[in-house]
C-alpha cells in the first residue's frame, strides 16, 4: 500500500470512529505510536496533521451541536485527552514534533480558524497574529480568505441615508451603544468572540448597549430587539418591539431613529 493510500485509509477510519459516536484517540491511527517522542517521517507527519484537522472539526462541531445537551462535548479526562474546544497549542503540546514544521503549524492554525468560525465561534484575525506573530504574513491572507468563504450575510449600516459601515456576518452579529473599550461609532469589536457593531456613542442613552441581535439561519435571519424603549421597523412596516424577535427573509431593512441596517445575503465583500 502506498503512503498516500495509507493516509487516506486511516483518515477514513478516524472519521468513521467519530461518526459512530466515540471519541477516537489520534495515536491509535498513527503507524507507530511508540515513535511519537522521536522524529517521525514525512508521511507520518502528514497523516498526523490531517488527523488533527479532522479531530478539531469534530470537537468544535460537537461543542456547538444542539444534540450535545449543554453544548459541551464529554471529553475523557485520561492523560493526553484533548479539551472539548481545542486550540492549535493543545495539539502542539501533545505532539511536539509538529512544532518544528512551520508550514504544518500554519495549516493547523488556518483549520482552527475555519472550524471555529464555521461552528459558531468568531475569533478575530488579531487573535492569531498575537498568538503566532512569526506566522503573521501567512496567516493574514489565509484568514481573510476563510472569512470571505464563510460569510453568510452582509450588514450595511446607514446613518441619515448615508452608508457608514459594512461588515460580513458568518453566524450572528449584535448592534448597540458604545461600551467600555469600544471604538467610537461606526466600528466593530468582539465580545467573547461574538461580533458586535457600535452604532451610537456611549453618552447616547436612547440606544441600549445591546440593542439588536441578528442570527443568520436557513433562508433568512432571526432578529431580536434587546432594547428597552426603541422599536425596530422592518421594511414591511411591521414593528419589532422591545424584547420581541422575528424570523425574517433576507434581504431585510431594519430602521430606528435616523439609522438603518440592511442585512442581505453575502456576495463578494472586500
Amino acid at each position: 500500500m502506498t503512503d498516500d493510500a495509507f493516509v487516506s485509509l486511516q483518515i477514513d477510519r478516524f472519521e468513521r470512529a467519530w461518526q459512530a459516536g466515540s471519541i477516537p484517540d489520534i495515536t491509535a491511527f498513527l503507524p507507530n505510536e511508540a515513535s511519537l517522542a522521536k522524529p517521525i517521517d514525512v508521511s507520518a507527519l502528514e497523516l498526523l496533521t490531517e488527523l488533527i484537522k479532522v479531530d478539531m472539526e469534530y470537537r468544535w462541531r460537537r461543542l456547538r451541536s444542539p444534540q450535545s445537551g449543554d453544548g459541551a462535548h464529554p471529553c475523557a479526562l485520561a492523560t493526553g485527552a484533548m479539551p472539548a474546544n481545542p486550540l492549535t497549542e493543545d495539539y502542539l503540546v501533545r505532539f511536539p514534533m509538529l512544532a518544528a514544521s512551520g508550514s504544518r503549524v500554519v495549516q493547523l492554525l488556518i483549520e482552527e480558524c475555519r472550524v471555529r468560525k464555521k461552528w459558531g465561534d468568531d475569533p478575530d484575525r488579531s487573535e492569531y497574529l498575537q498568538r503566532f506573530p512569526a506566522h503573521a504574513g501567512e496567516l493574514t491572507g489565509a484568514i481573510h480568505s476563510i472569512e470571505h468563504e464563510l460569510y453568510q450575510a452582509v450588514a450595511k449600516v446607514y446613518h441619515a441615508k448615508r452608508l457608514v459601515f459594512e461588515i460580513g456576518i458568518t453566524r450572528e452579529i449584535e448592534f448597540g451603544r458604545q461600551q467600555l473599550n469600544d471604538h467610537p461609532p461606526y466600528s466593530h469589536s468582539r465580545c467573547n468572540s461574538k461580533l458586535r457593531v457600535v452604532i451610537a456613542e456611549a453618552l447616547d442613552r436612547t440606544i441600549s448597549r445591546r440593542l439588536l441581535h441578528v442570527t443568520i439561519c436557513d433562508g433568512g435571519a432571526i432578529v431580536a430587539n434587546l432594547g428597552r424603549s426603541i422599536s425596530i421597523k422592518l421594511d414591511s412596516a411591521e414593528l419589532i418591539r422591545p424584547c420581541e424577535s422575528r424570523q425574517v427573509d433576507l434581504p431585510v431593512l431594519l430602521s430606528f431613529r435616523d439609522i438603518a441596517i440592511r442585512v442581505e445575503p453575502a456576495m463578494d465583500l472586500d
